[in-house]
């Protein structure tokens, strides 16, 4: 009975080298990794976000540089007509001197014609005077200033014509007939002249002198400022 616990201690060393042994025979197999006991990997997908579009920017412009100028718009041409047109005669008075003793001397004269061919413009300018009625220092004589424009004349000039207006033939212009209610005698008048303001005939004059009888008692003196009636022409 005394080797019995001997006995128990033996077995125990034998029993543990024998799990020391098994360890160390089995523990390396369930410790080894291979390959094959690995997991498979889920594979990764990466995506990729594209870039975003560029931005354009706005061009800046060169301050120094002006921006081209548009050309200007052109005007549309003016369309115009022929139209005759009445330029009035106009006149200066010219006050008789010395040694005026025919209209031939006073054309000759510089500060009228310096002319002597031109008498027969002032004698139809001055149909109520002759040459041997003429006073010195009193008798006013009309010198035309376009010895060619007595009695008006007729020109034809270029009228614009409106966008809206409708082009219409142009009628002959008849000679114009002056008539009116009233005039004021100017300087220079007489009334031959106004008679052919008026009616275009110098010889109507007495037409005049007679509606104005009580203005004007000598025809052949008219005064200046004083204000006669025209009556229509006869």
């Amino acid at each position: 009975m005394t080797d019995t616990p001997a006995r128990i201690v033996g077995i125990a060393f034998v029993l543990l080298g024998v799990w020391i042994v098994t360890f160390w025979v089995y523990q390396p197999a369930r410790g080894k990794v291979t390959l094959d006991t690995l997991p498979e990997k889920t594979p990764v997908v990466v995506t990729r976000t594209p870039d975003p579009a560029p931005v354009p920017q706005p061009q800046q412009s060169d301050p120094r540089v002006l921006p081209p100028t548009p050309p200007a718009p052109q005007p549309a041409a003016q369309k115009t007509r022929k139209v005759q047109k009445l330029i009035e005669p106009q006149f200066r008075d010219y006050l008789v001197q010395k040694g005026d003793t025919s209209f031939e001397r006073i054309a000759a004269r510089k500060e009228v014609f310096g002319d002597a061919t031109k008498a027969a413009i002032l004698g139809r300018a001055n149909p109520m005077f002759s040459p041997d009625r003429l006073k010195v220092g009193v008798t006013v004589l009309r010198i035309p200033l376009d010895p060619e424009n007595i009695q008006g004349k007729l020109v034809w000039v270029d009228e614009p014509i409106p966008d809206e207006a409708v082009v219409l033939p142009t009628p002959p212009t008849p000679t114009p007939q002056r008539e009116g209610k009233s005039y004021t005698i100017q300087g220079g008048d007489t009334l031959w002249t106004i008679a052919e303001k008026f009616y275009g005939k110098g010889h109507q004059w007495r037409t005049i002198a007679d509606a104005n009888k009580d203005v004007m008692p000598d025809p052949d003196r008219p005064k200046v400022g004083v204000v006669i009636r025209i009556p229509p022409a006869p």
